[in-house]
């Protein structure tokens, strides 16, 4: 689980600095850096509960 998260946020990262260069507004990159995390930490949460009612129905 936490290399998971080490490969979301190295993912992220190069992605708000191609905003940043983009927009020059680096309050702009905060927003969207973080608007980023909080849709992997949606994607993680709905792949997790995936994965435990898949594990559930093999049962």
């Amino acid at each position: 689980n936490i290399q998971k998260n080490l490969e979301t946020v190295s993912y992220s990262q190069p992605a708000s600095k191609r905003i940043c260069k983009r927009r020059n507004i680096s309050g702009l990159v905060i927003t969207e850096d973080r608007y980023l995390k909080e849709l992997e930490k949606d994607q993680m949460e709905k792949d997790i509960e995936e994965e435990s009612s898949s594990e559930e129905k093999s049962d």
